[in-house]
């Protein structure tokens, strides 16, 4: 009697030799039991055992690839897309070091442009604006060092 192959196998038909035994999908790939062939995991999952396609949904974790084995993580300065399937980069106020799934807000007296990998403090004579994505000049009559989030108004005969 003919028996069927066993998930995460597969046995293809030959005309002239019949079917020669099951062989073991390939990574990245899965087949049920009796198939004929194995099917290639889908983007955001991964395979790595030839049985199942698991999410890639740990932190920092994405598959932008049909069959893949293992899951990616994102760079600095990136964040999983909301599907797992890529990354995008974090949008200015906000920095990622790699391997996160939430880019994190700068602090107040810190900014950011897009794809950061970490915040940085404005010039003397500048602070961050409201939304951290870059700094303001301090105007006339005022200043501020390194690091500060408001400008200070120069004292009696300064400017």
């Amino acid at each position: 009697s003919c028996s069927s192959c066993p998930a995460g196998t597969y046995s293809e038909y030959d005309a002239e030799k019949g079917s020669a035994g099951c062989t073991v999908c390939a990574l990245g790939s899965t087949s049920p039991e009796g198939a004929s062939s194995c099917s290639p995991c889908q983007p955001p999952t991964f395979s790595d055992d030839g049985l199942t396609c698991k999410e890639c949904a740990g932190e920092g974790q994405y598959s932008d690839m049909h069959g893949a084995f293992v899951c990616k993580t994102a760079l600095p300065g990136f964040k999983p897309n909301s599907y797992h399937t890529g990354v995008v980069p974090c949008p200015a106020g906000k920095f990622s070091i790699g391997g996160k799934t939430l880019c994190s807000s700068c602090d107040s007296n810190e900014y950011s442009t897009g794809g950061a990998s970490n915040c940085q403090f404005c010039e003397s004579g500048s602070v961050p604006n409201n939304d951290l994505t870059g700094c303001d000049t301090c105007l006339a009559g005022t200043f501020s060092s390194i690091g500060e989030t408001s400008c200070s108004n120069c004292g009696a005969g300064r400017y």
